[in-house]
């Protein structure tokens, strides 16, 4: 009777051991060191016979309140890794739903084309690119201000 309740015990170890390190593999995959929300609306992959003309779009939906330089820098750097090829990379971060496509079966952003916004300046916004080894983004730190800052995440500007 007690070697079958210490093999018991031994078995149950062994389980909870596995929960656990399995959960906590899971827990490491999504620890990414976002800490806000986030929304990505569009991903489209634009593969080329050149490896080198090969590219991806990103659109993301991004709270005002979460809008800064410091989370923009963990956002890319995130979806930079996420997104490691093809090494042409373009993520727009939208905090206007205006500027967000409907979600429907028309395929596009509904970026490129949109009729000029009077209220662009009202809204947050930011735009990272890599380039092979190159990577930087843009973003309008102050609202109703046409400032923009750049930022060089890696390489040269280009």
């Amino acid at each position: 009777m007690m070697i079958k309740y210490l093999v018991f015990i031994i078995i149950l170890f062994f389980v909870q051991t596995s929960f656990g390190q399995v959960k906590k593999a899971l827990d490491d995959n999504c620890d990414n060191g976002i800490k806000f929300h986030y929304l990505v609306v569009w991903n489209e992959n634009s593969e080329q016979e050149n490896p080198l003309e090969s590219s991806r779009e990103v659109l993301v939906f991004l709270d005002e309140k979460s809008f800064s330089e410091e989370n923009l820098k963990i956002l890319f750097s995130y979806l930079s890794q996420k997104y490691k090829s093809p090494n042409n990379l373009e993520i727009r971060v939208e905090t206007d739903w205006e500027k967000i496509p409907n979600n429907d079966s028309c395929e596009g952003s509904g970026i490129s084309g949109s009729p000029n916004n009077e209220d662009r300046d009202n809204y947050y916004w930011a735009l990272y690119v890599r380039h092979n080894k190159d990577e930087i983004f843009r973003y309008n730190p102050k609202l109703k201000s046409t400032e923009i800052k750049t930022i060089v995440l890696k390489g040269n500007y280009f």
